[in-house]
């Protein structure tokens, strides 16, 4: 009801009692002249008449009243429907607001706001809560599984390049082709170089342009850069990422068929391997390089920097073993023929001609291949050639010449030395044997050594002839080989295998893991180890490997005492004499901790996921909940206005006088009866003391009335009492008292019937 309805209802209400009062004026007037038999009188003489009646002033006043009272109660009355109105219409409007705000949570809408109606609205505070605690979930699960992609694209792609460095380990250009071509891809990047370095002269080293990839298509260029020069040679140099995020204008441009455009960001990767550089990878985009994009291509280049050291090595070392081959053979060969020379010397001076050439001709081969030096037999250095100077460090002859050979041996092998020096002295033997000397920088020098002595007319040696082989890289090799099995020994994972899967020999770490002892290595193969669940497909995986397949990945075991272990490395077929596998070797690591936290992590976003369902099903259940007990309180209301209007006209109608107090003495009932008996109308009692009622006199004298007049609760209830009360002239009334109690809303409230004694 807006206030023209309010004013239109109002002014209704007034002009109807104005009318209703108008006539009943004018009927008075009529009734009292009809009363009195002057009708027939003039209108005027009976109008003086009715004005001089005692009764005409009240019923002037009522006509005057009553109009001023029914504008009041019309008034007053439009104002509650109103504020009822205004209150259905907000908790209606509340109601919609709650819930459109449950549909949008429902909705996943965490944006959703709900306007709180104060400190007290539980309900708004606690769907606000939810709607904060669901919004929190969403954005924890979008995070872990933004997280969870980026570590599995991550993985996907190193498994992925990891396969391709396996696959094309003996091609280098189609190595350096398709792991350029699909890692632009991965980094959505538009060009993509491979830059390999070519360090066969180490005074002219420089990057050769192996790869070269954009737009999805091949292309070749032909370009070298030294060592140093521009970004590629400063990113080998100082062996660390070049990010540039603004390109010069001319540094680069991405071509099409439809133009050319600058890059945005350029990246530059150094290809490591134990901190030696093997190239450099390049890449340029339109967009932008993500962390994980350069986590990858550090990844990605780390792994190719030692594959590309394992291929160098194995050329260098395939080059040492087949010039030691070929300089062993010739050695021989060149024994051989210096043996046939002599003979043939002594039987004619021409041939001994020809054979001194052969000789000399042989002895410069030896002289350009192999350490060579005579010593007396003291260990005097007598003679020595170029390349004995240029593998001791030395310049010129004159700087060593006199020089005891003791003193260019390592000082850990001199006690050693010393007896292979008096046993091809003095027992005219003969040594060949490792052997490390000292360079005059003090640098070591390993060498595969013979020593025999120089004899004339089967005389004891005058002379010693020292024949050498430089070995230090393979020495190198080896102690690095050896140190990375001892790696593997003390923190790793190793065990042999025949084709069978029985385990032959495995580390003490092994042994803890599965729960094996020593003595039962041979009894136990590494099928009874696999879980039963994973036992087919690695049993299929077992058949690729001895056929010559390396399998790499992680492999879950139940040891001895049925622990679950998981384990990750590599199998590795081993190759006999006849390039059969014969055995199987397993290096790799532990990873059960790992495994196990990842199996927590999954089972956590599952109870995640429960809780999440539970909690819409409670959201759900809440709602209709809510409505039920919304409408069930609103039944409720209904019934306790029913119930109070039904006790109030009850207690209206009774003959009894009924006042009903509250615990602090004051007056919230006071019906038709006690106005009658008090004389007092009910506007004047209500909400005032019940005191009021009783003179001190009569609270004096009597026990029973002070206790009801006094506060608190020591009023004498259920229990009849007759006592004289005083109405509001003063008169005195034997009466009947009986006082009830009640508690309502954890408050008491007195209930007073009184009846008039009959005299």
């Amino acid at each position: 009801m807006d206030k023209k309805q309010r004013k239109e209802v109002t002014v209704q209400y007034t002009v109807i009692a104005a009318i209703t009062s108008v006539i009943f004026l004018i009927a008075a007037f009529f009734l009292s002249s009809l009363s009195d038999g002057n009708m027939t009188g003039s209108f005027g003489a009976n109008l003086i008449r009715f004005i001089n009646q005692p009764y005409f002033w009240i019923i002037l006043l009522l006509v005057i009243l009553v109009p001023f009272f029914a504008f009041f109660v019309a008034y007053r009355l439009t104002g509650q429907i109103q504020i009822l109105q205004k209150t259905i219409a907000h908790e209606h409007e509340r109601m919609h607001q709650i819930s459109k705000f449950i549909q949008d949570l429902i909705q996943e809408d965490f944006s959703a706001d709900l306007q709180l109606t104060g400190e007290n609205d539980i309900l708004g505070l606690s769907l606000v809560n939810l709607r904060d605690t669901l919004r929190n979930n969403k954005e924890d699960e979008i995070k872990r599984r933004e997280e969870e992609n980026r570590r599995n694209w991550l993985a996907e792609a190193m498994a992925h390049f990891g396969e391709l460095l396996r696959n094309h380990v003996n091609d280098l250009e189609r190595l350096s082709y398709q792991v350029l071509k699909d890692l632009t891809k991965y980094i959505n990047a538009v060009q993509g170089g491979f830059y390999m370095l070519d360090d066969t002269d180490p005074a002219n080293r420089f990057f050769t342009l192996t790869a070269f990839f954009a737009y999805d298509r091949r292309k070749f260029a032909d370009q070298q850069i030294k060592w140093g020069d521009g970004l590629i040679g400063t990113c080998a140099f100082e062996k660390k990422t070049i990010h540039i995020k603004k390109v010069p204008e001319s540094y680069i441009r991405v071509t099409s068929g439809l133009g050319y455009t600058k890059p945005t960001s350029i990246l530059l990767e150094p290809m490591l391997h134990e901190n030696e550089v093997y190239g450099v990878l390049e890449f340029a985009t339109l967009e932008s390089f993500t962390e994980d994009h350069i986590k990858l291509i550090e990844r990605v280049a780390s792994n190719i920097g030692s594959t590309l050291a394992t291929i160098k090595n194995n050329v260098h070392t395939a080059r040492l073993l087949e010039d030691s081959k070929a300089q062993a053979q010739l050695l021989s060969s060149q024994e051989e023929e210096m043996r046939q020379n002599m003979e043939e010397l002594k039987a004619t001076q021409e041939e001994a001609a020809r054979q001194a050439e052969q000789s000399m001709a042989l002895e410069n081969a030896l002289n350009r291949t192999l350490i060579k030096a005579v010593f007396n037999v003291d260990g005097i250095l007598l003679q020595a050639n170029k390349l004995f100077l240029e593998k001791f460090q030395y310049r010129s002859f004159p700087e060593i010449e006199g020089k005891h050979l003791s003193d260019l041996i390592d000082t850990n092998e001199k006690e050693s030395f010393k007896k292979i020096w008096n046993d091809v002295v003095g027992k005219d033997d003969h040594f060949e044997g490792k052997i490390k000397y000292l360079t005059s920088s003090g640098k070591g020098l390993w060498t595969l050594t013979t020593l025999s002595g120089i004899r004339q007319d089967n005389e004891t040696a005058q002379k010693v002839m020292l024949l050498a082989v430089d070995n230090s890289a393979e020495y190198q090799k080896n102690l690095k080989h050896e140190l990375i099995a001892e790696t593997i020994e003390s923190i790793g994972i190793k065990m042999e295998m025949d084709i069978h899967g029985t385990i032959l020999a495995c580390n003490g770490n092994f042994s803890r893991l599965a729960g094996i002892a020593a003595k039962d290595n041979n009894s136990v193969t590494i099928f009874d180890l696999i879980d039963h669940i994973d036992h087919e497909g690695f049993v299929k995986r077992w058949e690729s490997i001895i056929k010559g397949t390396d399998y790499e990945g992680q492999v879950k075991i139940k040891s001895k005492n049925g622990e679950e272990k998981w384990i990750k490395g590599v199998f590795g077929g081993l190759n006999d004499l006849d390039h059969q596998i014969d055995h199987v070797i397993f290096t790799g690591n532990d990873v059960t901790c790992e495994k196990n936290l990842e199996t927590e992590h999954r089972n956590f976003a599952d109870k995640l996921k429960k809780q999440e369902k539970m909690l819409r099903d409670a959201e759900r259940e809440a709602t209709g909940k809510i409505r039920e007990a919304r409408a069930e309180m609103l039944n409720q209301y209904k019934e306790i206005l029913e119930t109070n209007e039904r006790n109030e006209a009850l207690l209206e109608s009774t003959s009894d006088a009924i006042i009903i107090t509250r615990s602090d003495n004051r007056i919230v009932f006071f019906n038709k009866a006690a106005e009658d008996l008090w004389g007092y109308n009910r506007s004047e009692v209500l909400s005032q003391n019940v005191g009021m009622l009783f003179t001190d006199a009569l609270i004096e004298q009597d026990d029973f009335l002070s206790r009801y007049a006094g506060p608190g609760d020591i009023k004498i209830t259920g229990i009849g009492k007759e006592v004289n009360i005083a109405d509001k002239r003063g008169v005195e009334k034997p009466v009947i008292f009986i006082i009830s109690k009640a508690k309502i809303n954890q408050e008491n409230v007195y209930l007073a019937c009184i009846r008039k004694k009959q005299t």
